[in-house]
C-alpha cells in the first residue's frame, strides 16, 4: 500500500451500537496479541 501500512484487507459489519463493538473487537486484539494494532495513536478509546 501506498502509506506503508500492512493491511491487506479489511471485514465490514452492519452494526447499530459500533462505538461498543469497535470496543469489543479492540479488547479482543489486545487479549489475543498483548497490544493495541498499529495505527490506532490517535484514538482516545483507552
Amino acid at each position: 500500500m501506498e502509506d506503508g501500512s500492512n493491511a491487506q484487507f479489511f471485514i465490514y459489519e452492519e452494526e447499530p451500537m459500533y462505538t461498543k463493538r469497535e470496543s469489543e473487537l479492540l479488547q479482543m486484539y489486545l487479549q489475543e496479541h498483548g497490544k493495541l494494532p498499529s495505527g490506532s495513536d490517535d484514538d482516545d478509546l483507552f
